[in-house]
C-alpha cells in the first residue's frame, strides 16, 4: 500500500485496521496520528492503541 493512499478514508469505511510496524523512532506514531486526523476529519471514528495494550 502506498503512503499517499492512506489519506483516503476508504479503509476505515470498510472497517479495516491499519497497523504500522517498525523500529523505535521510525515514525509510526506520527504517521498514524496524521492518518487518523484525516480519517476523523472525514467524519469517521478512530481508535489508537499500542501492541502492549492489546496484549496485556
Amino acid at each position: 500500500m502506498f503512503v499517499g493512499s492512506l489519506r483516503s478514508p476508504s479503509g476505515a469505511e470498510e472497517g479495516r485496521p491499519l497497523v504500522l510496524i517498525g523500529d523505535s523512532g521510525a515514525g509510526e506514531s506520527r504517521l498514524l496520528t496524521g492518518i487518523g486526523t484525516a480519517v476523523a476529519e472525514a467524519g469517521l471514528s478512530i481508535r489508537h492503541t499500542t501492541m502492549s495494550a492489546l496484549v496485556n
